[in-house]
């Protein structure tokens, strides 16, 4: 096993990193301008094309996930220090850590009927939810570098 790839289940043209540097530009360029998650494009480029299992490509998709958080938490702090409330940021993280853990040991254990059933509320929410930018005007984004 290479760094970069398994050679039994990766085209070995492909899993090189200058391959794998390219998809993460494409992945950035579509999050960019289509507003897109990365994943949605390096999940089914790693499958498809380099022949990754399912679970190895969504795990480079999370690690990339965390690497880019990483930054723009840490450009955020240098830009806007105090934007950033790390006790609520802590605390947050602590309950989802621990709700995550505790629905992986009960999902395994629900039929897929109740867990659908668990979702239609949200659902519903979604599609009965006004539009709330229905004529109503957005403040103006600021430009970080130019501060107008």
């Amino acid at each position: 096993m290479n760094s970069v790839g398994n050679s039994a289940t990766a085209p070995a043209a492909l899993a090189t990193p200058l391959f794998l540097g390219s998809l993460g530009f494409v992945a950035g360029v579509c999050s960019g301008f289509l507003g897109i998650g990365g994943g949605l494009v390096i999940v089914p480029a790693l499958t498809l094309l380099v022949g990754y299992p399912i679970k190895r490509a969504v795990g480079a998709s999370l690690g990339t996930i965390v690497l880019v958080s990483l930054i723009g938490v840490l450009v955020e702090f240098a830009i806007k220090g105090p934007n950033i409330q790390w006790s609520l940021a802590i605390v947050v993280t602590a309950g989802s850590l621990v709700g995550a853990r505790l629905a992986s040991r009960i999902l395994p254990a629900a039929s897929p009927c109740s867990r659908q059933s668990n979702l239609l509320p949200l659902r519903g929410s979604i599609l009965t939810r006004p539009n709330s930018s229905r004529g109503a005007r957005r403040p103006r984004a600021r430009n970080v570098l130019t501060g107008k």
